[in-house]
């Protein structure tokens, strides 16, 4: 299994655009086993994707050829033997949610994404998810 981090600039303007990519990109996450979570403010993605390797490599390449995201950036690919998300085809959160996360499953969502940003060992992952959500307590190595 592989889990994988990127990050790209959105050129979706509205929030209807967002809801539509999301539930468009959860329909094909359930067909093809993949799992994770998007992450989205002012203009700018970062998404953990999991899942059998080739499908998330696939998954990947389509999404650097979307004429709706532009400078792609892989941040890591680590094999795993479990996931992370394992009940999200796409769990979604913008920076609102994040702050004002109080229930329960957003709650696990977060202790995950502060698993995978850990297990990667990437200073530039753990970068790019505190510029999402500067000042968060939740990106600071502690539990949410």
């Amino acid at each position: 299994m592989l889990r994988m981090g990127y990050f790209s600039a959105s050129l979706l303007t509205t929030a209807w655009d967002v809801t539509c990519l999301i539930e468009q990109c959860r329909l094909h996450n359930m067909l093809s086993g993949v799992t994770g979570i998007l992450l989205h403010e002012d203009g700018t993605f970062m998404q953990i994707l999991e899942g059998e390797a080739e499908v998330v490599e696939a998954v990947y390449r389509k999404i650097e050829r979307d004429p709706r995201h532009r400078y792609v950036t892989e941040l890591y690919a680590i094999e795993t033997d479990r996931r992370l998300f394992p009940d999200w085809p796409m769990a979604f959160m913008s920076r609102k949610e994040f702050a004002d996360v109080e229930l329960s499953p957003q709650k696990e969502m977060l202790a995950a994404l502060q698993k995978a940003y850990r297990e990667a060992g990437n200073a530039e992952l753990e970068n790019v998810l505190s510029s999402f959500f500067i000042g968060s307590k939740c990106l600071d190595h502690t539990a949410c």
